[in-house]
């Protein structure tokens, strides 16, 4: 009995020790870099408000806040001005340049550092910019009607920052929306769209991710409530989890246990979206359609830039996985991407639409150290190490390759374009 007793006692000392350690790491990791890990929405709350164009928007007059990069570990200020924009006052300039798209036009580094603001310098004129995070082009396109019809001027030239994942965007939208002041997944959509599972299978599913951070009832509700709770507020989970999770999906059976999944193909489907449109229409049979869709959207951008007298220039961002091959997507069913493909059908309608546009593609590989390794520098590359967001070296890279092409273009009436471009060229030169 006695032993028993004393068996029951080292227990409860051991588990009561295990607990004053794991709060002590906690308190320690939140003076760190890693107290970000558990920011669930990396922009502050109510940045966002629903809109019926969109989706969502930005809110205007958006004080001050602050983003989060939960993965990257770091940190900038966000606002917004009277339109909505991630931008200083509009005031009414006469000439100006409409910058729009998705998370890559707003800039995931300080605002002095993103290249619509450093184009803005480089060029002496204007630059309006009102990217927003998970926009796709129809977005895009609702965006600037509406800044459109809140300035007394038109623009002299739209710029439309376009990204390989917006394809998904415009076949899922409205993909996202705003709760209790969060952007969130617009879960039923999503399942409508994808045809996954039927969309009235499970009702409130909204509150359902909220509750057990999943978008199915867990088959385990009393530990998957306790994973969501860690999920939400441990710092220390959060990075364990990420590592364990990277193993597991070596292998399929402990894929399926670590993520709550029935389908193996739903779990490859999930990590590899940003790539649909890399993939053939025989592996997705939608990709079609959506294709279509999305072409007809770029279109319906040219039209519009057309109908109100000003230029259209898309510009194409690659995905770090198109600059640096060595980190192509090689998923466990032997499926690669064609990090080509998407590309080559952009150019070829781009070209019979008569739409004028800027391919990085060849220049960020130039410019961008090629030997093969596993992670990325977020100092040294032009990526973050595990964001897919171009870091601050990547943002000046962009802008002076399309200060080069406007410049060469004469896409806008500026003074002193021999010398700008003469700048322009030697920093390309030494760009390292």
């Amino acid at each position: 009995m006695v032993k028993s007793t004393n068996l029951a006692a080292n227990f409860m000392l051991f588990i009561f020790s295990v607990i004053f350690m794991f709060l002590i790491l906690e308190a320690i990791l939140s003076f760190t870099k890693y107290k970000y890990v558990v920011k669930l929405d990396p922009h502050p709350p109510n940045f966002y408000k629903n809109n019926t164009e969109a989706g969502y928007d930005i809110q205007e007059n958006f004080s001050e806040g602050v983003f989060y990069s939960p993965s990257d570990f770091f940190e900038f200020k966000v606002w917004s001005n009277n339109l909505g924009c991630f931008d200083t006052p509009y005031r009414n300039e006469e000439k100006f340049v409409l910058f729009v798209g998705d998370s890559h036009t707003f800039g995931i580094v300080p605002h002095q550092n993103s290249w619509g603001q450093l184009l803005e310098k480089t060029l002496g004129f204007r630059f309006l910019k009102c990217g927003v995070p998970g926009y796709g082009t129809r977005q895009a396109l609702a965006k600037t009607k509406k800044v459109v019809s809140q300035t007394i001027h038109t623009p002299k030239l739209i710029l439309l920052g376009y990204y390989i994942n917006d394809f998904t965007e415009d076949y899922h939208f409205p993909m996202r929306k705003v709760d209790n002041g969060y952007l969130v997944v617009n879960m039923a959509m999503e399942d409508i769209k994808s045809g996954r599972i039927a969309p009235t299978k499970y009702a409130g599913k909204t509150e359902l991710f909220h509750k057990y951070c999943i978008k199915e009832p867990p088959k385990n509700p009393t530990i998957q409530s306790i994973k969501c709770w860690l999920n939400k507020n441990s710092i220390s989970y959060n990075i364990f989890k990420e590592r364990i999770r990277n193993l597991a999906f070596k292998f399929p059976v402990l894929a399926r246990v670590i993520t709550n999944r029935t389908s193996f193909e739903e779990i490859v489907e999930n990590r590899s979206g940003l790539w649909h449109s890399a993939y053939s229409p025989k592996e997705f049979p939608w990709v079609d359609g959506a294709w279509k869709t999305h072409l007809n959207n770029l279109k319906a951008f040219k039209e519009y830039a057309d109908e109100i007298e000003a230029k259209l220039l898309i510009v194409m961002i690659p995905d770090k996985r198109q600059v640096y091959p060595f980190l192509n997507p090689v998923n466990n069913m032997g499926r690669v991407a064609d990090i080509e493909r998407p590309n080559a059908i952009l150019q070829t309608f781009f070209k019979k639409e008569k739409i004028d546009y800027l391919d990085l593609l060849p220049s960020f590989r130039r410019y961008s150290n090629q030997n093969p390794r596993k992670w990325l520098n977020r100092e040294k590359d032009i990526y973050y190490k595990i964001d897919d967001h171009l870091n601050i070296k990547g943002n000046n890279l962009m802008r002076l390759l399309v200060a080069q092409y406007i410049l060469e273009r004469e896409l806008l009436d500026l003074s002193g374009k021999e010398k700008k471009l003469s700048t322009v060229m030697n920093q390309l030169e030494n760009f390292s």
